[in-house]
């Protein structure tokens, strides 16, 4: 009797770190979202510059993420978090200015 190929590739565990960093994604964007909210809601030039600020980011992790593309592993789990990657360290740094930590 022969084995069907997982859905996962070779590595469940490789899958699994991604999982887990994507979710640590979504929860750290999540408070980003709500600290800029509040930041942006005093309005005047601080408002401003976080709201040019968060485009700009953005930007800049889309082009960041683009020209690794050619870097990325051969590995699609290994692959999927390296992409991860110039947005988790833009959150993560954006979490820390915004909470004060």
């Amino acid at each position: 009797m022969s084995r069907r190929a997982s859905p996962f590739g070779s590595s469940y565990a490789q899958w699994a770190r991604f999982m887990g960093q994507a979710g640590s994604l979504y929860m750290e964007s999540a408070a980003v979202i709500r600290l800029r909210t509040l930041a942006m809601m005093t309005g005047g030039a601080a408002a401003t510059d976080e709201a040019q600020t968060m485009v700009s980011e953005k930007i800049e992790a889309t082009i960041e993420a683009a020209f690794d593309i050619p870097n990325l592993p051969l590995n699609p789990a290994a692959a999927a978090s390296a992409a991860l990657k110039p947005y988790r360290k833009r959150v993560r740094a954006n979490h820390k200015r915004l909470s004060g930590g």
